[in-house]
């Protein structure tokens, strides 16, 4: 198998005119398609900056990060920000929910975004919601879910792109 994901001496630092605080430093990393990875370390360790890194919500101060052999660290940010929306599905810490939408609608806005045929949407989002157990609450906004459904809404969105890489 080849690598969806590759880091080259990645590093953040945060403030450095300042009180520079090193969040990431010399990350060489390198994960295979097809494999489920989890960053594991105590609280400030670095764990949600290397996901943003990796995940192209934030640039590295050096180093780089490739994702299916494209180079993100060199994209425009308007350029990647059309990579992140064909090619990462992102489960959030936070939900991330739309209050104004349904359940169903939070699901197939994505895919709205990426232009999905609207019959397909429709579909892939009452499939998905299906899956996770939320069939009877697809017409439900965010504040009527309970927040194990509202967990389970907010992973739906990203698989229904289909990207290759999740990051959470």
């Amino acid at each position: 198998m080849s690598n969806i994901i590759e880091s080259h001496n990645l590093s953040k630092v945060y403030n450095p005119d300042t009180i520079p605080v090193n969040a990431v430093s010399g990350v060489d990393l390198e994960i295979e398609e097809g494999e489920f990875t989890a960053l594991v370390g105590p609280s400030g360790s670095g764990k949600t900056t290397l996901l943003n890194l990796i995940g192209g919500l934030d640039y590295p101060t050096g180093g780089n990060v490739q994702i299916g052999g494209v180079d993100i660290t060199k994209m425009s940010e308007n350029k990647l920000i059309d990579f992140r929306l064909k090619n990462i599905g992102f489960v959030f810490q936070a939900y991330n929910l739309i209050p104004v939408l349904t359940a169903s609608e939070n699901v197939e806005f994505v895919m709205l975004l990426q232009k999905t045929p609207k019959r397909e949407r429709e579909q892939r989002a009452i499939d998905l919601l299906t899956e996770v157990g939320l069939k009877d609450k697809l017409n439900k906004r965010p504040s009527e879910l309970s927040g194990g459904a509202a967990a389970a809404c907010c992973s739906c969105p990203c698989v229904g792109i289909e990207a290759p890489f999740y990051p959470c």
